[in-house]
């Protein structure tokens, strides 16, 4: 007899130890082809969320670039809330909750034609209100150019955020997007950066506006 429950306890323990790992081998299985699950539909969303700024960048830089090409046609309000300071800094100072923030550094001189441009770029103000609109991740849509002006929204007191004599396309947000680190002209994600406009660390989905071979502007 005791040889016999011998027999049961050992076929016992062997069957529920055979069980026992098929059940985890068959769990963790089941669980890792779960997580990879996860993982790809989380990263198709992901991607079809940057894909989608990416998309707003893109028009964005389309718009600047007919822009720039336009007549300047400014309207008095909008010349009136502008003002050339001793430093060579041109800048708004006030704006309204539709009007975004303009921000000539003066790094290089400001004359007509800069003003000329600042004009043509006033007429932006509603196409960025309305990409700032479109997209919860969208923190700031902004334009700089490469003789260092910013267009930016929303409004902020520009003069109090920014330094005289910056070189805009000394940083990462603008030339990243050059032709030396962009050849092809493709909308291109920054490294992370602490944003001079105080918004924090961020990242930037930037794309390159051409006149012809010329690189005219970075639009984020």
């Amino acid at each position: 007899l005791c040889l016999i429950e011998l027999g049961f306890l050992a076929s016992y323990w062997a069957t529920g130890n055979f069980t026992y790992e098929r059940n985890v081998e068959t769990v963790s299985r089941l669980s890792e082809n779960y997580l990879a699950d996860i993982s790809a539909r989380e990263a198709a969303n992901i991607e079809a969320t940057l894909s989608s700024v990416e998309g707003l960048s893109k028009v964005f830089a389309a718009e600047t670039g007919e822009a720039l090409k336009q007549p300047a046609t400014p309207s008095p309000a909008e010349q009136a809330r502008h003002r050339l300071a001793k430093d060579g800094v041109f800048y708004t100072t006030r704006g309204g909750v539709n009007e975004s923030a303009s921000f000539y550094s003066g790094y290089r001189p400001v004359g007509p034609e800069q003003i000329d441009k600042v004009w043509r770029t006033a007429r932006l103000d509603h196409t960025m209100r309305h990409l700032k609109a479109a997209s919860p991740l969208v923190q700031q849509v902004y334009v700089n150019t490469w003789d260092s002006y910013n267009r930016i929204y929303p409004y902020f007191d520009v003069r109090k955020q920014y330094a005289p004599g910056m070189n805009i396309p000394s940083y990462n947000f603008y030339y990243e997007a050059d032709a030396q680190h962009n050849p092809r002209r493709n909308v291109v994600w920054t490294d992370a950066y602490v944003d001079p406009a105080g918004s924090g660390w961020m990242v930037s989905a930037i794309a390159p506006v051409y006149a012809q071979d010329k690189l005219e502007a970075v639009d984020a």
